[in-house]
């Protein structure tokens, strides 16, 4: 497996990752207030808010849009709300807890990232954000977002973070960021103490799942045309969709009636999903699309085949044919192969169920993902303004 370096080794230009105690003792986390955003972004920031709060560090969860805000403190559970006149009434709001809470470092995520950068430099706070997606994902380079996007790095000086190496080569080449300086690379990673899925004994039904949106950026239209062909040779197997969205039209309302295909509709909990996991036995990412999945990573953790494109194969994460299958993306017909190859093979599946979890095991602690940002946060504090408030006695 290639796994590109996270950080260069030069303390003058940029952090070396290794476990160490932290100064950091004060974060700010922000994201989109709305429900349908709380996809694998979402969760990587829950998993990074409780992370830092395992580590003693004091940690506000901010989620606002525009009528809402709310900020939680993670190790109390206190929560305040505000109503608000507009979105951009949440640049005073944020000021306001910057300054009084004494943030040391303020991490955004998705759509609120430019509010929040805003905030953030106009109190004297450096910021950073997490691209969670490719470039060439659907609205992630119309001209607002561009200019937006400009205005903070450059003129408001927030760092970037990016979830994998063609995430973190397309922020370079696309707007010219500089490497270790204005942009890193910081991979997702996941819990790996996760309870484990059913090994499939051939008893039973197999199970297909896929989880997210059900868009044609997300290859729901392959996954569907391929199921149903393997469907027609292998009556045993079950497609379980998580998720929602306009392409649900393609689904044959016959086999939704006989539990060939089951919808768990709209957003789920990540506990939620989980369980319907722990009830599979190969998990489908077609995305035509992809950051790092952490759906990928958490499905793998937990016991599951993976099945991806190969644009949703961040690192080679998962290798053809050793801990799980690839088909060259768009592909229904390559997916179809795999499928079909995984049903009529129960020791292939047993093989790289073990392959699957020791690969995301091995590199994708949600530990190790922790310390980077860790020693991310120090490095730019250590680069940005005195800190506002004194040291408490």
């Amino acid at each position: 497996m290639h796994l590109c370096s996270i950080y260069r080794t030069n303390p003058d230009q940029s952090p070396s990752y290794c476990p160490q105690p932290y100064r950091v003792s004060h974060v700010m986390i922000c994201v989109p207030a709305q429900s349908q955003m709380r996809g694998g972004a979402y969760s990587i920031a829950e998993d990074i808010a409780r992370g830092l709060t395992d580590k003693n560090i004091k940690v506000y969860f901010v989620a606002f849009d525009a009528q809402l805000f709310t900020i939680q403190n993670c190790l109390t559970k206190q929560s305040i709300t505000h109503h608000l006149s507009s979105r951009y009434a949440a640049i005073g709001t944020l000021m306001l807890y910057l300054k009084s809470l004494c943030i040391d470092i303020l991490h955004c995520h998705l759509d609120v990232a430019f509010i929040a950068s805003i905030s953030a430099f106009l109190v004297g706070i450096p910021s950073v954000r997490t691209i969670h997606g490719r470039l060439d994902r659907p609205g992630m380079l119309v001209w607002w977002e561009q200019i937006a996007f400009r205005i903070a790095v450059r003129g408001l000086q927030q760092r970037i973070i990016a979830v994998s190496d063609q995430v973190r080569a397309d922020l370079i080449s696309h707007y010219n960021l500089k490497p270790q300086i204005d942009v890193f690379e910081i991979p997702n990673g996941t819990h790996l103490n996760l309870l484990q899925s059913r090994e499939y004994t051939g008893q039973e039904k197999l199970v297909f799942i896929f989880i997210g949106r059900f868009e044609k950026s997300k290859g729901f239209e392959e996954l569907i045309h391929a199921f149903l062909k393997v469907y027609a040779q292998y009556p045993y197997v079950q497609l379980h969709l998580v998720g929602d969205g306009q392409e649900k039209k393609l689904l044959d309302s016959h086999l939704v009636a006989s539990d060939a295909i089951i919808v768990s509709e709209g957003w789920q909990p990540r506990s939620v999903v989980h369980e319907y996991m722990r009830n599979a036995h190969v998990f489908i990412l077609p995305s035509h699309s992809e950051g790092l999945s952490i759906a990928l990573l958490d499905a793998m953790v937990i016991g599951l085949v993976p099945v991806v494109s190969q644009a949703a194969n961040a690192y080679n994460l998962v290798e053809d044919r050793v801990n799980g299958c690839v088909f060259a993306t768009q592909s229904s017909e390559q997916l179809q192969e795999h499928l079909h190859f995984l049903a009529s093979s129960p020791q292939s599946l047993a093989a790289y169920r073990v392959a699957a979890r020791a690969t995301v095991v091995a590199n994708f602690s949600l530990e190790r993902c922790i310390d980077r940002h860790l020693t991310l946060y120090q490095w730019i504090i250590d680069r940005a303004q005195p800190p506002r408030c004194p040291p408490q006695p």
